[in-house]
């Protein structure tokens, strides 16, 4: 994390949907970074407010759950309870708030 420079990050990865655990359909987002390397994020609950993503632990990074909301400032009811269901014991912190966002 670049804490010192207090612009966008970017970097540029190649996403594909990809089948997981056995699934018909592809339930699943393959990152390839600028440097080769994969990491695979696994969706685990969708509906048109939000998707709760399952991202494995690798490299020394700890396993959790991620929330996309459609509406960072709304998320509704039952995208809390998904989430929360899934991430119950697990730490839960934010990653994206309004202080993100550079005035």
């Amino acid at each position: 994390m670049n804490t010192a420079e207090p612009v966008y990050q970017i970097a540029y990865e190649k996403v594909t949907a990809v089948k997981m655990y056995g699934y018909n359909n592809e339930n699943a987002l393959r990152y390839e970074t600028e440097d080769g390397s994969l990491l695979t994020d696994v969706l685990a609950f969708s509906d048109d407010n939000c998707d709760v993503i399952y991202v494995p632990g690798t490299d020394g990074r700890e396993e959790g759950y991620e929330l996309w909301a459609t509406d960072y400032k709304n998320v509704s009811a039952s995208c809390l309870e998904k989430f929360n269901e899934y991430a119950a014991r697990m730490q839960i912190r934010d990653v994206f708030t309004d202080d993100c966002i550079p005035e």
